[in-house]
Order: structure tokens, then sequence, then C-alpha cells
């Protein structure tokens, strides 16, 4: 009986001090990565990373949400896999987005630019669909 209340007590020591680790790193991480902006949208207040560039990580976009300007030129790029850049509304898009068969393989990027203040959301027409389900994302323009 000592020896699995002892065994117990040791394997529940070991998780503690895994908790605290990962929890630090968390921490961390966590401060490191809270460079997100708030900008006002007709919704109210948005939130996304700033910036202009945009890249897959296995099935998704990072970032997710991103905030750009109007007229700055948005860049994804393709970190591999089969994926596309497909609007869920092609209204404000200035060229429709990329093809599986464009921007497919892994290194392609592709540009476009907004010219109105808006949120414009797209998927991957292989892993996501609109209305942001599965791999998909939200380019919103001030």
């Amino acid at each position: 009986m000592h020896r699995r209340r002892r065994s117990s007590l040791v394997a529940l020591s070991v998780l503690l001090v895994g908790a605290v680790g990962c929890g630090g790193e968390d921490a961390a991480t966590t401060a490191e990565s809270s460079t997100t902006i708030k900008a006002s949208s007709p919704d109210g207040p948005a939130v996304g990373a700033p910036g202009t560039a945009v890249t897959t990580d296995g099935t998704s976009y990072t970032p997710a949400r991103l905030v750009a300007k109007v007229g700055e030129a948005i860049t994804f790029t393709n970190s591999g896999g089969s994926h596309s850049v497909t609007p869920d509304d092609p209204a404000g898009w200035t060229d429709g987005g990329a093809t599986v068969d464009d921007w497919g393989k892994p290194d392609a990027t592709y540009s476009t630019t907004f010219a109105e203040p808006g949120e414009y959301a797209y998927h991957c027409s292989v892993h996501g669909s609109a209305g942001g389900s599965g791999m998909s994302g939200v380019v919103i323009i001030e």
C-alpha cells in the first residue's frame, strides 16, 4: 500500500512540475504574441494581427485575422500542401483569389490589394468552406 501511495505521489509531483513549466512558457509566448491591434469597423472593434503577410500552416492560415490598410498589398505564401485563397464573396477582391492550380505548390505566393475598408473573408477550397468553416481567414481593411 505504501509503494502504491509513493508511486502516486511521484507521478503527481511530475505532473505538477510539468504543468508549472508549461505554464511559464505559455505565459511568455502569450506575452510575446500579444501584438494584435484593435481597429474600428462598422460592426464594432475588430481584432487581428497587423501586417501584410499570411502563410499556410498545415490546414490553417497564419494569422487567421489580418488587419491592413486600404491599398496595401497582402501577400499569401503557401508553406506546403494543396491550398487556395478563395473569397467567400468576390466583391471587393481585385482579382478573385488564387486557385489550387495557381497557388497550390509549396513556396508559391499570391498578392492582392483591397480598395475599400471592410472585412474580406476567404477559405481554402480543399480544406474549408465559406462562412469560416475549416481552413479560413479574414483580411480586415481599415
